[in-house]
């Protein structure tokens, strides 16, 4: 076929490049329109075409978008039809959705007024109460339900988990299984939920302990690198234990990309928008600004919150989980991270602190260091 009737694309970045078919694309879009449709190929690097998403991955986003649009007031893109089997004629899953109306806000932010970026801040504060309304008996990933036309919960597709539990990226080499990792769930209890990473990495060691080895940078020495493998074992046991001490605890125009989006306890789901924290804040991200307009509209996205009866549900979860989430924060990182005294410390003094005031975090007085 000529280069106008496919498209190459590579999964990240990473391994031999792959190609699609536009002209089946093309047939597939006309036929679903009933019209002769254009297709423009996407600048090079767009998220879409360099990343083909798993099976499970643009399930997942289907099943988000589409409970999001049942059942909230939140603008998603409207998902006309899909395919998520590679072998199709197209070559490749894809995924023929609605193109949302106006700028990308990372594009225009820095040149909208002050007003302007309040009135944003403010609809974003809204769809996100929204979402945070919707109540599950489980964790993990949202899926079609093959027999109903409702939605079901299944195994979690956020990263660390869809990538890094099926050794697909620290083992190259290493055959994809067919079976997905048990470790991604779907979860029946939060201690589940958050231990699944750590308990993951401990069965990595296991399996692969020569690579999780050569990851323990500046260990040229081998007894000194499987010293500190011990260790971060250690650490990481003792953080599962940790998870298991108590299991509960402008105009928007539209809302896109939920690749990975998931299914979470509440205090993780109550947040304040990284790039509306203070600089200083863990919570925080570089986007966002200066400290000073980070301020201002961080109090206009409170000041909608407070305008909703959900407000006061979504500030005890946003209260209460912080010490919490600055946790699970933690909880992807690998061997070589936790095998730190640091962090072998870190994890004692908050098991001592769970035994005696089960449910409520410790005050937090720095930042972990990785």
């Amino acid at each position: 076929m000529s280069d106008d009737q496919m498209s190459t694309f590579s999964y990240d970045g990473e391994g031999e490049p792959d190609s699609f078919s536009l002209a089946e694309l093309q047939s597939v879009v006309d036929r679903y329109f009933l019209t002769s449709c254009k297709l423009e190929k996407l600048a090079e690097g767009g998220y879409h075409k360099d990343k083909l998403e798993s099976e499970t991955l643009s399930l997942g986003k289907i099943a988000t978008c589409k409970i999001i649009a049942a059942f909230t007031r939140v603008p998603v893109p409207r998902i006309y039809t899909w395919n998520s089997d590679a072998s199709n004629p197209v070559g490749a899953e894809y995924m023929i959705l609605e193109k949302i109306k106006g700028t990308p806000a990372s594009q225009s932010w820095g040149d909208l007024s002050e007003e302007v970026k309040k009135t944003v801040v403010s609809q974003v504060a809204r769809f996100l109460l929204d979402i945070f309304s919707l109540r599950f008996e489980s964790a993990g990933s949202l899926y079609l339900s093959p027999l109903s036309p409702h939605f079901v919960i299944g195994p979690i597709v956020s990263t660390p988990f869809y990538r890094a539990l099926d050794g697909i990226v620290r083992v190259p080499d290493a055959p994809i299984s067919q079976n997905i990792d048990p470790n991604r769930g779907p979860f029946s209890t939060v201690s589940e939920y958050l231990s699944s990473n750590l308990r993951a990495e401990l069965e990595f060691i296991t399996n692969h302990r020569s690579v999780a080895l050569s990851e323990l940078q500046g260990s040229d020495d081998p007894e000194s690198a499987e010293s500190r493998l011990e260790l971060g074992e250690r650490v990481i046991r003792k953080a599962v234990e940790l998870c298991s001490i108590d299991a509960d605890s402008g105009r928007v125009t539209g809302l896109i990309d939920f690749e990975a989006a998931t299914v979470a306890p509440l205090w993780e789901c109550a947040v304040i928008p990284r790039w509306l924290q203070d600089v200083d804040d863990p919570e925080s991200s570089h986007e966002g600004g200066p400290s000073e307009m980070r301020s201002v509209l961080r109090a206009a996205f409170l000041s909608a919150m407070e305008e909703s009866d959900l407000y006061p549900e979504w500030r005890e979860a946003y209260d209460v989980g912080c010490p919490f989430r600055r946790f699970t924060n933690l909880l992807c990182f690998q061997a070589n991270v936790w095998a730190s005294n640091y962090l072998d410390i870190w994890v004692d003094e908050r098991l001592e602190w769970a035994k005696t005031y089960p449910g409520t975090g410790l005050p937090e007085t720095d930042v972990v260091q990785n």
